[in-house]
């Protein structure tokens, strides 16, 4: 038999969630691994979706075509990323995002202007 979690702060394994069109992080996000085409992740203020700090949220883009691209829901949200790149490479780029204070992400992993 299966146990559940249900706090947010485990290590083991993450649900895996389909994402079909552009969208805006919700609650509901935090520590998932997302699979997504060429769309566009909001990742929203604090006021908005008040995530803990230390949220981690995955994501791989499948498709072939176009690029899965981060962006702030408000210029109070800030995204650190090298070289501020917030594009996915392309097809099976993996990045993942980190909630590291109250307005303030880093986005990390395969990443291309």
């Amino acid at each position: 038999s299966f146990e559940y979690l249900t706090s947010t702060k485990f290590i083991g394994s993450r649900p895996i969630v389909q994402k079909t069109t552009d969208t805006t992080l919700a609650a509901s996000d935090a520590g998932t691994y997302n699979r997504c085409g060429s769309h566009i992740i909001t990742i929203p203020e604090n006021a908005s979706v008040a995530f803990d700090i230390g949220t981690e949220i995955e994501f791989i883009q499948t498709s072939s075509t176009g690029h899965l691209l981060f962006n702030s829901g408000s210029n109070n949200v800030v995204l650190n990323s090298r070289h501020s790149i917030y594009s996915a490479s392309g097809q099976f780029s993996a990045i993942s995002c980190k909630k590291i204070n109250t307005n303030e992400w880093d986005i990390i992993g395969d990443l291309t202007a």
